[in-house]
């Protein structure tokens, strides 16, 4: 069980919870209104690069083959990566092991590079999804409280009015 508290602090002191705590207003309005924590910063690959870059990869697999022609794009890759285990408070041990999996820099580990890239935004996603679920669940329960407060206790039965 105290493993599990240390995990909650953990998220709690993430860079996406806070996030989530700067922006719960226009992310509960629009699902899809997910602006990055780090708009602006070149060393950061955004979501729609990522599925430009997979596309841009499938396409021209025969004219990238030098370090120096996938090199940009792999240190990027891995830059992005990082960012995103960062904020989603993942274990750093998980990124180290991936970037000594992936250290030669090739087309393959690019491109494992950017599928794990997408695949921690989808997981950014969910996560926030999840935050603003638990958002609404605290809302309900306050409300639910604040009726059994004004209805003198749990003993007592609300009226058609307040349910």
């Amino acid at each position: 069980m105290a493993g599990q508290d240390e995990e909650d602090s953990d998220l709690h002191e993430s860079l996406l919870y806070k996030f989530y705590l700067d922006h719960r207003t226009e992310l509960s309005q629009s699902a899809h209104n997910l602006k990055t924590l780090y708009q602006g910063d070149a060393n950061v690959y955004s979501e729609e690069q990522i599925d430009e870059l997979l596309k841009t990869f499938k396409d021209q697999q025969d004219q990238l083959k030098t370090q120096k022609d996938i090199g940009p794009y792999y240190i990027k890759s891995m830059s992005t990566f990082k960012y995103l285990q960062q904020e989603q408070a993942v274990d750093t041990s998980r990124f180290r092991r991936i970037r000594e999996l992936y250290q030669d820099i090739t087309l393959e580990n690019a491109l494992k590079l950017l599928i794990r890239c997408k695949i921690s935004f989808d997981n950014r996603k969910r996560l926030l999804a999840v935050f603003l679920c638990h958002g609404e669940w605290e809302r309900q329960c306050n409300k639910l409280l604040k009726l059994l407060e004004q209805s003198g206790g749990a003993g007592k039965e609300l009226s058609e009015e307040d349910k």
